[in-house]
């Protein structure tokens, strides 16, 4: 037999058995869709998060207070949802600190930021945000921030803010623009500035926030004559060495603070262990959502062995002719094999139809809006889903075919 009547044979077979072929096809096409489409999934969501941190600028630290029992934790970037009391233990940070950690060699630039938790009032409505006070100087360095419209502050400007996209555009009824005026704790402030709309990790909170001038937050949440900081943000030279800085800011402020490496009561974060840090969670992630698709396309393996079975001991008799008539062990294994292929191969150019489909959908900004990403359509993957769909029918169909050959064309002949 040639391999054409081969392909007519197990063809003639799938479209006469017709609603049992495409309910097992079902099982694969479900597995690889699921399979292309999580791993790509998993994929746009590592590239959008290692292009979140990459915007922020290649070497920068942030400090922030911490107990002195706990060095872990992800970053904040210096901000945090909401504020509450602080603990006996909870270290201090202040602008002394800032001059410290400024003379480090391979640090270019370092600034303290005050943020906390306050009332906004709009034209009659309230609401309670995130306000972050900034210097001229951090605005212009500080890499996850830019203003769409307006400016920033200039140099002994006070009573003036810079509110973010949301802010400004949902938390009011009324939109707030340009030279409106705004209160925060009880004080007025012009509206000079609106922050361009963000994306990614660090957008629900700038988005939501209100930025004013440093000096305007101190008097706002710290004790008169209050030299604290909330966080200092430190700017490296692009070729410094980010963790020899990191060990030489970390050695300057425990000599500071008068502790040891063992208590140190803050927390400081370099764009580097970020950076490492999201890559070893994106790749958890990738590979658990590949794990949990690889389930599904077991379930089809095993939906295509069942067929497969079931079909051989519905043609015991035609496959006792075939042998009665010279046809070789070879020849029927080879008649059964590539007939679980086909249900593996056309399972999986559909699955990854639809998978692609469903990359699409989730890319899709007019769709899904801000919450859209680019889940990358490699054809490295296409082959790969195919491919392994093609031999997982392939190795379903091996035992089926093996218990084909070595029927006894007699007693298959005889069977009913």
């Amino acid at each position: 037999m040639l391999l054409r009547d081969y392909l007519e044979f197990a063809k003639g077979s799938l479209v006469h058995r017709r609603l049992r072929s495409w309910l097992t096809v079902l099982g694969i096409i479900i597995g690889i869709a699921a399979v292309f489409s999580l791993v790509s999934i998993g994929q746009g969501f590592d590239n959008l998060i290692r292009e979140q941190i990459s915007s922020l600028g290649g070497n920068f630290i942030f400090i922030t207070p911490s107990t002195g029992t706990s060095q872990s934790g992800g970053p904040s970037f210096g901000f945090s949802s909401g504020v509450g009391p602080r603990s006996a233990s909870q270290g201090i940070l202040t602008t002394n600190d800032v001059t410290a950690v400024s003379s480090a060699r391979g640090v270019v630039f370092a600034d303290g930021i005050i943020f906390d938790r306050a009332d906004v009032e709009f034209r009659g409505e309230s609401v309670t945000t995130n306000v972050q006070g900034y210097t001229v100087d951090l605005l212009k360095e500080f890499p996850l921030v830019s203003v769409g419209e307006g400016r920033i502050f200039s140099s002994g400007e006070s009573k003036v803010a810079i509110v973010g996209f949301k802010v400004a555009k949902d938390f009011f009824e009324r939109e707030v623009k340009l030279g409106d005026i705004i209160t925060v704790e009880g004080e007025s402030y012009r509206v000079i500035g609106i922050f361009a709309e963000g994306s990614g990790a660090t957008a629900s909170i700038f988005d939501q926030s209100i930025a004013v001038p440093r000096d305007d937050a101190r008097r706002m949440f710290m004790e008169p004559g209050s030299r604290e900081v909330s966080a200092i943000f430190i700017k490296m030279s692009e070729e410094a060495d980010a963790d020899r800085v990191l060990r030489d800011v970390e050695k300057r402020l425990r000599a500071s603070h008068k502790v040891t490496e063992e208590d140190q009561d803050f927390t400081a974060t370099s764009s580097k262990a970020i950076q490492s840090s999201v890559a070893a969670i994106t790749s958890g992630i990738t590979i658990f959502l590949g794990g949990i698709a690889a389930i599904s396309l077991l379930v089809g393996a095993i939906g295509i062995v069942n067929t497969m079975f079931m079909s051989v001991m519905e043609r015991t008799k035609q496959i006792g002719i075939l042998k009665a008539l010279g046809a070789r062990n070879s020849q029927i294994t080879a008649i059964f094999l590539i007939e679980s292929s086909m249900l593996g191969l056309v399972g999986g150019i559909i699955g990854v139809s639809i998978g692609v489909a469903l990359d699409l959908v989730i890319g899709s900004k007019e769709l899904l809006g801000p919450s859209a990403f680019v889940a990358p359509i490699t054809p490295e993957l296409v082959i790969f889903c195919v491919s392994f769909s093609a031999i997982v029918g392939t190795i379903s169909g091996v035992m089926p075919a093996r218990r084909a050959a070595k029927m006894d064309p007699v007693e298959a002949i005889r069977y009913e």
